[in-house]
């Protein structure tokens, strides 16, 4: 988390710990919460906002997979 600027500890920090959690304990992915999202050139994630912080976790799935990538502190734009 340091390489994004937030450090462990802080309410940032364990905003971001509490999506990963969530996000590992889900049984279905997307939640309603999440947003499609496009990452230049060719990549399709999703984002979760984390509680009511400015940060969004990025993430992407497959039936056996969770990859969480990033932490961003601008809004994604949604896939119309």
């Amino acid at each position: 988390m340091q390489a994004i600027g937030v450090k462990p500890g802080t309410e940032e920090g364990r905003a971001i710990a509490a999506g990963l959690r969530m996000l590992s304990q889900t049984s279905e992915l997307p939640g309603i919460e999440d947003t499609a999202i496009a990452i230049p050139p060719v990549l399709r994630a999703w984002s979760r906002r984390l509680g009511t912080r400015n940060l969004w976790l990025l993430y992407r799935f497959d039936s056996e997979t969770i990859t969480a990538f990033a932490v961003t502190a601008s809004p994604p734009v949604p896939i119309e």
